[in-house]
């Protein structure tokens, strides 16, 4: 595989994005307590961030292009490792609220430039290739929480976990800074990206709704999920803050064991009907997150939830990139913004709903979006199977 200190820099790159990722969802007790915020506003803390990294995916569909991928990774990583290290020494509430939403901006743009960029640089290998840099998510996001809970445990210091990402995502602006990205324009042929490609045929297009709608729903009960998991270990199961947070991690190093296994099946098994089996077991898994009261097997469910769940996201980007390959740029960014747009309803909306219904039954408007999400893929998968009939015919 070409470009070994690309995909060094990228697999860095989705180490970072899923601490920042993360660390929310254990924060929420700490912040919501310093702050006093009721469940719907500490929602609200999640869903500025996603409306960041919304606008994100916008900027990354007008304008991205190949040549500009120094311009995207290099600034939007600065203002990460700016907004972070921000937040670790002014905690201040609406202070918190802006940077927020600029970790999420920052933390999209690299995010979905590093996805833009391998799909187009790797399209023989596509599916493998971004589930390979995504297990360093799974990385970043299993030590999210324990570092949240270890930070919580010596110091009592919601901000200086913030103080402690940014830190690192001060380096992987230096790493970008001294990364020649020009070796990418020549080695590999370019393909067309950005907002003058003409969007006629994709939204006229029956799998390209399946996958954006697949997306809006999964990524906003992934979210939610990792946000709302240790509150409601807290507050309704009654553990404390640090062990919500350890048992958080579960979660991702499961989504990270899975990951390594989706880069075996992609072989043996079509995208779409690995996707459609892997949604369908994960809403299995997080119906029994929220119905049992052992925290031994909500941690065994929770570690379920998260292997099946693992390789959906890029497994979407990687079908997108194969099903639409002359706009790869701009079919990656619609379907981050769609997930994005996830993020930013669904959280609030657990929140909202938990205000009225209590937390215990709130909670389980998660694995109903979940379930929409497997929906929409089983459907593509009928909808590809039946493609593949007539064309044989």
């Amino acid at each position: 595989m070409k470009n070994t200190k690309l995909i060094a820099a990228s697999s860095l790159t989705m180490l970072i994005v899923g601490l920042t990722s993360a660390i929310i969802g254990p924060l929420l007790v700490p912040m919501s307590e310093s702050f006093k915020l009721n469940l719907s506003q500490t929602g609200s803390l999640v869903s500025f961030r996603f409306l960041g990294f919304f606008l994100s995916s916008v900027f990354i569909g007008l304008f991205w292009q190949r040549s500009r991928a120094g311009l995207f990774l290099v600034g939007s990583s600065f203002l990460l490792s700016l907004a972070l290290l921000t937040i670790g020494f002014w905690p201040v509430l609406p202070v918190v609220c802006v940077l927020l939403f600029a970790v999420g901006l920052s933390s999209g743009l690299v995010h979905t430039g590093v996805d833009s960029l391998l799909s187009e640089i790797y399209p023989e290998v596509r599916i493998k290739v971004l589930n390979l840099v995504h297990i360093f998510f799974g990385v970043g996001a299993f030590l999210g929480p324990i570092m949240v809970g270890t930070v919580l445990w010596f110091f009592g210091w919601w901000n200086l976990v913030y103080y402690l990402v940014g830190m690192g995502a001060l380096v992987l602006f230096f790493l970008f800074l001294t990364q020649n990205l020009k070796e990418t324009q020549s080695t590999f042929v370019q393909t067309q990206t950005g907002a003058q490609t003409n969007l006629t045929d994709l939204t006229k297009s029956v799998p390209f709704w399946l996958l954006a709608i697949g997306m809006f729903f999964y990524v906003g009960s992934e979210v939610s999920l990792s946000s709302w998991v240790p509150m409601f270990m807290v507050k309704v199961r009654d553990t404390s803050a640090v062990v919500a947070g350890y048992t958080n991690s579960v979660f991702w190093i499961a989504l990270l064991v899975g990951r390594l296994l989706f880069i075996y099946l992609s072989d043996k098994i079509s995208t779409s009907r690995l996707l459609a089996l892997a949604a369908l077991c994960a809403t299995v898994f997080a119906i029994g997150v929220f119905s049992i009261t052992s925290h031994i097997l909500i941690i065994a469910f929770l570690a379920c939830t998260g292997f099946f769940a693992s390789g959906i996201y890029p497994t979407v980007l990687a079908l997108g990139g194969h099903t639409f390959p002359n706009r790869i740029g701009m079919i990656i960014a619609i379907l981050t913004a769609a997930g994005s747009l996830g993020g930013i309803c669904f959280p609030w909306l657990v929140g909202f709903g938990s205000e009225y219904l209590g937390l215990g039954r709130g909670i389980f408007i998660i694995p109903v979006l979940m379930g929409f999400a497997a929906a929409a893929f089983v459907y593509l998968e009928g909808k590809l199977i039946k493609k593949e009939a007539i064309n044989i015919v």
